[in-house]
């Protein structure tokens, strides 16, 4: 279903059109049928740990929709979603993070791991969860601009 009227439905490639009218037209190919574009699942990885209540609930039965590949939900009703292009290469870095549907005034925290926190389910975190495991490094905190809502992304 294409929604362009909502504004919470995931945009992986960050072309301000949503996946599902990127597929829909034919603008992106989805291959596997799991209404993610391809480009969106190059060697920049694949996603997973929703909070749509399909791995470790959301802590505040703040569950999103499934199948939007969103985060628990967050005050304003929508989850957040992060996706990533490029390539993640040591002599070639171009790798670049892309964090979308979060509330203005919000602090983001990135963080990375070496696996995925309880198989990929998740684990609580706050009023979230929590999907990176292993070995985690903080990345950087990212506090969102406070007059205006943006994408915003980690290069």
């Amino acid at each position: 279903m294409c929604d362009l009227t909502s504004g919470a439905a995931p945009d992986c490639n960050v072309n301000h059109v949503p996946d599902a009218c990127d597929i829909a037209v034919g603008t992106s190919q989805d291959a596997n049928g799991n209404s993610v574009p391809d480009e969106c699942e190059a060697a920049a990885g694949a996603a997973f740990c929703f909070g749509d209540g399909s791995g470790a609930p959301c802590p505040c039965g703040n569950n999103s929709a499934p199948g939007l590949n969103a985060g628990c939900l967050n005050s304003s009703g929508t989850g957040a979603w992060l996706t990533a292009t490029g390539q993640p290469r040591v002599s070639a870095d171009s790798l670049v993070l892309h964090l979308q549907g979060t509330t203005p005034l919000t602090t983001s925290l990135y963080l990375q791991g070496t696996g995925q926190d309880n198989g990929g389910l998740g684990t609580a975190f706050g009023d979230g969860i929590r999907c990176v495991g292993g070995f985690i490094i903080r990345l950087r905190d990212e506090e969102l601009n406070r007059r205006c809502f943006r994408p915003t992304e980690l290069r």
